[in-house]
């Protein structure tokens, strides 16, 4: 089980259409995938490396209400976390 270290995922008022990534300071850049309940990838970017820790605002509103995974990856290692956009 591999995992991203440090990085948390908060969920702001949905009203607000964005999640929140705590990013610890590490040297390689982060890759986000959002992928729907049938596993289609429907938004990615990276995340630039940096030595601060950081928050990183994602803005969901061109995604569709429902349940997504995020998919969290540096190097070999990866994270997922379950979304819900209602």
């Amino acid at each position: 089980d591999y995992k991203v270290t440090g990085v948390q995922t908060c969920a702001l008022p949905i009203f607000e259409n964005k999640i929140s990534l705590a990013l610890p300071g590490i040297n390689t850049e982060i890759q986000i995938e959002l992928c729907d309940v049938t596993g289609r990838v429907v938004k990615s970017f990276m995340i630039e490396k940096s030595n601060t820790n950081r928050i990183e605002e994602v803005d969901l509103t061109d995604l569709n209400d429902g349940v997504y995974i995020a998919r969290i990856s540096s190097n070999a290692n990866s994270l997922l976390k379950k979304i819900v956009k209602s």
